[in-house]
């Protein structure tokens, strides 16, 4: 059983999180954990190679250094077993592995996904929330995009409430994998394109019915003018990701967009838009 490094970095911002991430992701770690002051990497002892030492010392101008832990040879199949428990929203959905037995009463959508270290897998509360958000959604025969889509959990809801084309993708290779795993365990007939990118994926992306948007603040901000264009008109943009301070920033971005709600979980929001 292989042996793994952890690398803690002293990063509070969700942004600067993702920024983190974005820059290891040239290198074979093989997993993220993402908390409210610290991100931690997870590493094959036997990947730490001179060329990773050097680009973590080139790091140390922005950002802080890694704290480097050496963690015993662990069975992570058995970790995620004992720690990974299903989410439940509401009596609409339930997320779980496929290592759980199914609902036990009545759940109108189950959505089964492979968990791994580094994606979200519906427990964080902006998942949560854009889910809720896309329940009273009739989207059979409708267009729809998944930008950032982490394990593709939106994307394969938009596809059992019935969209005929569904446009998914994420910059991070190992959710990109996890996208194309999950989607084939549970609706490998969907019209459903996966793709490994990120807002350059906008481009020529046109007459969407609804954009799923539940990545962070910045890349909403500096994104926004491509999705509203993305959209046609009466469209719905439901974003997620960003704190209550960030919104009136984001509703100033969305020029063209009608704010229709807003939601909140802990410290989380989530806005829901139309086009006019």
């Amino acid at each position: 059983m292989q042996t793994y490094l952890s690398f803690s970095f002293s990063v509070a911002e969700e942004d600067q999180q993702e920024q983190l991430i974005a820059l290891l992701a040239d290198f074979p770690f093989e997993g993220f954990q993402q908390e409210e002051e610290a991100l931690t990497a997870f590493l094959p002892q036997s990947a730490l190679d001179e060329q990773l030492k050097r680009f973590l010392t080139q790091l140390a101008p922005k950002w802080p250094e890694a704290q480097i832990t050496e963690i015993a040879p662990t069975n992570w199949n058995a970790q995620w077993e004992s720690d990974y428990q299903p989410v439940e929203v509401d009596d609409f959905c339930l997320i779980r592995a496929n290592f759980h037995a199914p609902a036990a009463k009545h759940i109108e959508h189950e959505i089964v996904i492979t968990p791994k270290m580094s994606f979200g897998t519906g427990h964080h509360a902006t998942t949560y929330m854009v889910l809720q958000a896309m329940r009273p959604l009739d989207l059979k025969g409708k267009k729809v995009m998944d930008f950032g889509c982490g394990t593709a959990v939106l994307a394969i809801m938009a596809a059992y409430l019935g969209a005929k084309d569904i446009f998914a993708f994420d910059f991070d290779p190992w959710a990109y994998e996890n996208s194309v795993e999950n989607v084939a365990n549970n609706c490998p007939e969907a019209p459903l394109r996966l793709a490994q990118g990120g807002s350059e994926l906008l481009e020529g992306e046109t007459d969407y019915d609804l954009i799923l948007a539940n990545i962070n603040r910045n890349v909403i901000l500096s994104s926004m003018s491509d999705m509203v264009a993305a959209l046609k008109p009466g469209g719905q943009l439901i974003c997620s990701g960003f704190l209550e301070e960030d919104i009136p920033l984001i509703i100033e971005k969305g020029q063209g967009l009608r704010l229709l709600e807003q939601k909140a979980r802990e410290k989380w929001r989530c806005l829901i838009f139309e086009k006019g």
